[in-house]
């Protein structure tokens, strides 16, 4: 994949014209729903590492309470993955946003693609 990225990269940089056409916008989609998919697998097995770590830590511990505990533990571990917000870690990212996010930050959206996943 990162070979056809590279090659992808190069193919872009060697276009003289800085507006995104329509086959870069497929192509672009195609990356961030790449990206999607990868960073939704990374949270899911964070949720996963995260909760048996704490159900090894509360095994020992009294059980009742334990699912309460567990229940918070999550919550909260779900709204900091995400929080302060960071593009590599949008689980919902789209073309629209990528793009307007690449404009704030004076990106160039067929080279930073790369660096997102």
């Amino acid at each position: 994949m990162k070979t056809g990225l590279l090659l992808v990269s190069f193919i872009l940089l060697s276009c003289k014209n800085e507006d995104v056409s329509s086959e870069e916008r497929k192509m672009l989609q195609t990356y961030i729903t790449t990206h999607n998919i990868t960073t939704q697998s990374r949270f899911d097995q964070d949720s996963i590492n995260e909760l048996q770590q704490e159900r090894r830590k509360y095994k020992k511990k009294n059980e009742n309470g334990f699912q309460e505990s567990l229940d918070a533990h999550m919550k909260f571990f779900s709204n900091k993955w995400n929080m302060a917000y960071d593009i590599k870690r949008d689980r919902n990212l789209t073309l629209e946003s990528y793009l307007e996010y690449c404009k704030a930050h004076n990106f160039k959206p067929r080279e930073y693609i790369k660096y997102i996943n």
